[in-house]
């Protein structure tokens, strides 16, 4: 078991590096050749794509797994009535999709894209079902590969359509070829898998049932509903006061926001299976791993967000390109939100493994609410600085709330003060010392910085011999 968990861990995070350097360098090729104003259209899409797939996916990735592993001698007719869900709320939201673009009265490249790449987004939320088939089936490999394939199929695709002088209406074409390729794919390989028909499920659906199933996945829902809606409202809301320009400004600094997640990301995926098996038994075992992950990432993500602010202008120069340059301020402001997005990361899986779902659900409404009244009032004034701001308010309170519900029910002392008082003391010096000393040099700089970090992290023993045996723990 614990080979076999090391294993998948391994390919996890090695899929997961891969797909960051391929998203990232696509970004910025998309960045360079298609222009500040092309890119903004292209981030204006995919923000609205990503809030209208959370009402398709019904935040049920977990639950079709569990549901079939249960139901493994019903599973035909599970699938059939997640697909005859999924079938209609396409319907609905095509319908939707139309009429918000006849009275928005936007530009005809800026329809075409949209339609494009919404209905992209809709075909990938179908893989979602084939992906939880092979997870029932503890088949990791098929969705590792797939990320890796995909990711470097599209740098590629991007590299030879941008080259070739092709610009974004056959760019957006190609990704929706590459999505149908990839259902056609993975739903043959699925059912072979499962041994079951497609047709023969939609068959077995019924309304009655399917109403059943989407009742069920409810709290889930609501929960990626109010996420997507703090995560991507403000790229939609700036279109709406703001021009394209301001949207490319704000989604390429985003974009830094959105790569660092991968960490966390990773690191609370591998342990995650830890934190349920440990909260199952006591809660004193949980507090521990509680402790030990919010310490490494505080380790890690102080020195992350003040170097990024540092150096942010420089960086988006050196990514987007100079004409991205103005990037840089909400850049410097994002970078904070970074901090707050790790422990985001840590304690929403540690009240979920609490069986306290409803509490989660509860928080991402108030921060929902919260970053679309801070859009409507920091947006007009500020544009991409104010959508920043915003950002950086609603990760923080989101912060606060989820730490409200792990302090009531772990007690006070899931975070006492002597296990962060030499991270803190580090990082304290840490700032004093970047404070008095400036290296302008992007190059030159953060490996100083990091170097002098280090050797602060060394010289007051920061990590202890737990922290290090951390890694190795028995997962059997």
């Amino acid at each position: 078991m614990k080979h076999k968990f090391l294993k998948n861990a391994s390919f996890y995070f090695s899929a997961k590096i891969v797909s960051f350097i391929c998203s990232f360098f696509a970004a910025v090729l998309m960045g360079r050749y298609l222009g500040v104003s092309h890119y903004g259209i292209y981030s204006f899409a995919i923000a609205i794509g990503n809030i209208l797939v959370v009402f398709l996916n019904m935040g049920a990735r977990n639950f079709i797994t569990r549901e079939i592993i249960h139901q493994s001698r019903f599973i035909d007719r599970f699938l059939g009535n997640i697909f005859l869900i999924r079938f209609i709320l396409v319907l609905l939201m095509e319908a939707g999709l139309f009429i918000y673009l006849q009275l928005s009265r936007f530009d005809t490249l800026t329809n075409i894209v949209v339609v494009v790449v919404v209905n992209t987004v809709f075909l990938n939320s179908f893989l979602m079902i084939y992906f939880a088939l092979y997870r029932a089936k503890e088949v990791y490999t098929i969705e590792i590969l797939n990320e890796i394939i995909i990711s470097a199929l599209t740098v590629l695709g991007y590299f030879v359509i941008l080259r070739s002088g092709y610009r974004i209406k056959t760019l957006v074409l190609f990704l929706l070829s590459l999505s149908f390729v990839q259902n056609l794919i993975l739903g043959y390989r699925s059912a072979r898998l499962m041994n079951i028909s497609w047709t023969g499920s939609l068959r077995r659906a019924n309304l009655k049932d399917a109403v059943k199933v989407f009742y069920d996945t409810l709290p889930f829902f609501l929960t990626s509903v109010f996420s997507v809606i703090y995560f991507r409202i403000a790229t939609i809301m700036l279109r709406m006061y703001c021009s394209s320009w301001e949207v490319g400004l704000y989604s390429s600094a985003y974009k830094f926001l959105e790569m660092s997640s991968y960490l966390p990301d990773t690191i609370v995926y591998i342990l995650f299976p830890i934190l349920i098996k440990q909260s199952l038994k006591n809660h004193k075992n949980l507090v521990f791993y509680y402790q030990k992950v919010f310490k490494f990432f505080l380790l890690i993500v102080i020195p992350l967000a003040l170097i990024l602010n540092i150096y942010s202008g420089d960086v988006i120069r050196l990514i987007w390109g100079p004409q991205f340059f103005s990037a840089g301020r909400p850049l410097r402001v994002l970078a904070f939100a970074i901090i707050f997005l790790f422990f985001n990361y840590i304690m929403g899986n540690i009240i979920v493994a609490l069986k306290q779902e409803k509490y989660l659900t509860l928080n991402t409404f108030i921060t929902a609410l919260v970053n679309i009244a801070a859009n409507l009032y920091f947006i007009p004034r500020y544009k991409e600085l104010g959508a920043a701001w915003t950002t950086i308010i609603s990760e923080g309170l989101f912060c606060v709330l989820n730490y409200i519900v792990i302090s009531r029910t772990l007690t006070r002392q899931a975070m006492p003060l002597p296990v962060f008082s030499r991270i803190i003391g580090v990082n304290i010096l840490f700032i004093v010392f970047i404070r008095f000393v400036s290296i302008p040099s992007l190059f030159v700089g953060p490996l100083v910085y990091l170097a002098f970090y280090t050797g602060l992290v060394l010289l007051f023993r920061v990590l202890d011999e737990s922290d290090y045996r951390l890694i190795s723990v028995n997962r059997s």
